[in-house]
């Protein structure tokens, strides 16, 4: 994920960029994200050699707030891009 993040910045935000990316593993959600996204692999190529895909989870609740996450890390994505949005003006704006 860092290295297509990298591949479409601009060298000078590098630094900021890996400042981020250590405060996001720290952050809350980070992990259920990880594991929302091992459980789409492991759905996604599952099927490919098994009729049935079983998962264990968590109480309903957590399981629940742990679905939810594609729509809370889709809100914080958009924020950032809007914020790099307001950079890029206020650069070619010369501030």
């Amino acid at each position: 994920m860092f290295s297509d993040v990298l591949r479409v910045a601009r060298p000078e935000m590098y630094s900021e960029i890996e400042r981020q990316m250590r405060l996001t593993r720290q952050s809350p959600g980070a992990q259920e994200a990880a594991m929302l996204e091992r459980i789409a692999n492991v759905i996604e190529f599952g099927l490919k050699d098994y009729d049935l895909v079983i998962l264990g989870t968590a109480p309903t609740g957590h399981t629940l707030r742990l679905l939810s996450l594609p729509e809370a890390m889709a809100a914080w994505t958009q924020g950032l891009a809007a914020l790099q949005h307001m950079a890029d003006l206020l650069e070619q704006a010369g501030l």
